[in-house]
């Protein structure tokens, strides 16, 4: 049920909006003077996605990611601090409640006015929503926005793949999944074995934490042709940014649209780039992304 509002299709239907709102990010920049692509653009035009998706008042982005954002920064043992995952929390089962009341065009209400075949057609209960609501606004607005700054800016610093993009066009497919590659903002996860298995020579326990890293994957040598390399022609490009099998990702097609209106949009309308300041990254080893990214642009047109 869930999967049906993340189709091809469905996500696809707002991509003339989706190309709307990210020039209207793109209209703000300042011609010729440094500002900070992460909070002009790459930050906004994923929350404005996901808040679309989960039917999330535009205004309250503001507040949720604020909350988001400070929580991966604090000092916590958990991927979010837990003083902000509880702000989140509770617009989570704030937000359930008017979906309860009044139900939208959007994915939440649906899931909200659910029935679970096989389960006595039972509907989800107000903390499974939430959860629902925990996982899917942090990944729609923070794991999107990693790959389009920091493809961005590994895009700026090899201009050989720039000049790829700007003379053909179709390469824009094989720089969004380069990107993701690259970037891969979700670096690892933990799970624990439910059973005794022997894996790669070694002996798992029943109990034992298991951790898979996506960051690893992606850089191996067995798989990828000079892994260490940034190449938008990469062919094939067989990536776990977004997951595989039973855990592909949920939004990976609403991600790849973001990222290809991204591309698309600033080499449209951007004539130069240019990195003015030093990176700083996002402190937490769970997540990868640029807390902020200095540019300068020269826009087309307006030299």
């Amino acid at each position: 049920l869930v999967n049906k509002g993340f189709t091809t299709q469905t996500v696809g239907a707002l991509e003339d909006e989706l190309r709307r709102r990210a020039n209207m990010l793109l209209d703000q920049f300042p011609n010729g003077e440094e500002f900070d692509f992460v909070s002009m653009f790459s930050r906004e035009l994923p929350t404005q996605a996901i808040c679309i998706v989960l039917g999330v008042p535009q205004p309250d982005r503001v507040e949720l990611i604020e909350w988001l954002d400070l929580g991966l920064e604090a000092d916590s043992q958990n991927v979010i601090a837990s003083q902000y995952f509880k702000k989140i929390w509770d617009y989570a089962r704030t937000i359930v409640a008017e979906k309860r009341r009044n139900p939208g065009d959007d994915i939440l209400s649906t899931i909200v006015h659910a029935k679970l075949e096989g389960e006595e057609n039972r509907s989800l209960t107000d903390e499974e929503l939430a959860q629902f609501f925990l996982l899917l606004f942090p990944a729609g607005a923070e794991t999107t926005r990693s790959a389009i700054s920091g493809g961005l800016r590994t895009l700026i610093e090899h201009p050989d793949q720039m000049a790829l993009l700007r003379n053909d066009p179709k390469n824009v497919k094989g720089a969004i999944e380069e990107f993701v590659r690259w970037m891969t903002p979700s670096i690892y996860k933990r799970r624990t074995a439910t059973r005794n298995i022997e894996f790669g020579g070694k002996l798992i326990r029943l109990g034992d934490k298991v951790t898979i890293w996506e960051m690893s994957a992606n850089r191996d040598a067995a798989v990828f042709d000079s892994p260490f390399v940034f190449d938008i022609t990469r062919r094939p490009n067989r990536h776990l940014g977004f997951g595989f099998g039973a855990h592909v990702c949920l939004g990976a097609a609403l991600a790849r649209l973001e990222i290809k209106i991204s591309i698309e949009e600033l080499l449209r309308r951007v004539e130069h780039f240019e990195l003015t300041g030093p990176v700083r990254w996002v402190p937490n080893n769970r997540l990868l992304g640029l807390q902020d990214l200095a540019l300068r642009v020269t826009k087309k047109g307006e030299n």
